[in-house]
């Protein structure tokens, strides 16, 4: 007589064990891939701040005429990619401090009434007027723009960039 073995429903199979984790495994790689991403858009962020950050401090060490000088920011577009920076100024000085992007950021554009300027031979500079903040605007300009960009990313998509733009008057806007 022979016997014939029931399967009561207790337990998983081989199969479906293996389809799980197959499934579990393709859920943690799109996570990490989506980290990657995230944390370059945060390097990003942490760069467009820390531009308007240092140009309002060069504007108000201007407008109060510390060490009685003017302040201001110049930016390189170094030919290295992720290696771009930017350094703050005072007049008549070599004192500066200098702020790299990081390795996923570079530098975009630099415009003065929506007109490029090259910043790869000569430094692009933004500097501000002793007791009124404003800047000087080549010119007669009334507008400079700085755009910083993660790598190898177009503009098209604008959250692989950041704009900051500085008015005559003085006004930073992010």
């Amino acid at each position: 007589m022979m016997r014939i073995m029931r399967n009561n429903g207790k337990g998983f199979t081989l199969i479906e064990l293996m389809l799980v984790m197959g499934i579990v495994v393709l859920l943690a790689g799109f996570a990490v891939l989506s980290l990657g991403n995230y944390q370059k858009y945060q390097e990003l962020d942490s760069v467009g701040r820390k531009i308007v950050l240092n140009l309002r401090d060069a504007q108000q060490k201007s407008i109060t005429q510390e060490e009685g000088k003017y302040w201001g920011l110049k930016f390189y577009d170094v030919a290295d990619p992720g290696n771009d920076y930017f350094e703050v100024i005072k007049e008549n000085s070599s004192d500066v401090i200098t702020n790299y992007f990081g390795s996923h950021i570079v530098f975009g554009t630099f415009s003065i009434d929506g007109t490029p300027a090259n910043c790869s031979n000569t430094p692009c500079q933004i500097s501000f007027e002793k007791l009124s903040g404003a800047i000087t605007v080549p010119n007669n300009g009334t507008l400079i723009t700085v755009t910083v960009k993660i790598k190898d990313a177009a503009c098209s998509d604008p959250s692989r960039c950041r704009t900051i733009t500085i008015k005559k008057n003085g006004t930073v806007e992010y």
